[in-house]
């Protein structure tokens, strides 16, 4: 009986001193040279318009910022951005696999955060290759298809 009620409590507590404002940023594992990438950010738990300031940086030296995105976020209306990492952004190394830094900031009063992620940097792109059973259907014949990725 008394678990129950401190499980109440504690529930009643939380909801009336609510959550703090939280945030959430989405971003793709390994980023392609040429090519846009997309990232997502989210903020929950506040009524205020956050600005997020979103900017790629060389690894490991951070020598050189680019893509930046700059972007007023609120919890009803996430934001895409979209970014690109260009050739001459990227200092060449000896190093096998090449990386980034893709932080995210907000300097707001209700908000306030700095969150930096390292991401693999390739310079291929990717290709699908699609594969029927026959090579022209009629709209009433089902076919079979295997897609296929290659990178």
């Amino acid at each position: 009986m008394f678990g129950t009620g401190l499980i109440i409590f504690v529930t009643l507590l939380q909801n009336c001193l609510g959550n703090p404002p939280s945030y959430l940023i989405t971003s793709p594992d390994v980023l392609r040279v040429g090519s846009q990438a997309t990232a997502l950010i989210n903020i929950f738990n506040t009524d205020e318009t956050i600005p997020v300031q979103l900017y790629l940086e060389n690894y490991p030296n951070r020598e050189n910022r680019f893509a930046e995105v700059s972007v007023d976020v609120t919890a009803v209306s996430p934001k895409i951005v979209t970014f690109q990492i260009n050739l001459d952004d990227i200092v060449p190394t000896e190093a096998e696999l090449q990386y980034v830094y893709l932080v995210a900031k907000s300097e707001s009063p209700a908000l306030t955060f700095t969150k930096e992620s390292r991401i693999l940097v390739t310079y291929r792109h990717g290709y699908v290759f699609i594969q029927t059973d026959k090579p022209i259907y009629t709209p009433e014949q089902h076919g079979n298809v295997d897609i296929n990725k290659m990178f």
